[in-house]
């Protein structure tokens, strides 16, 4: 099982992200993973 990072971490002109933003989706990530792992080892 992975996990697929494509959660909007593009930005640009069109899609302007703060370091707020992309902390929290990194954040989400990481806790995703780590339960994923206890899950399922």
């Amino acid at each position: 099982m992975t996990l697929n990072p494509d959660c909007g971490f593009s930005p640009g002109a069109q899609n302007p992200m703060d370091v707020d933003e992309a902390y929290l989706k990194l954040s989400a990530m990481s806790a995703a993973a780590d339960e994923l792992r206890r899950r399922h080892g």
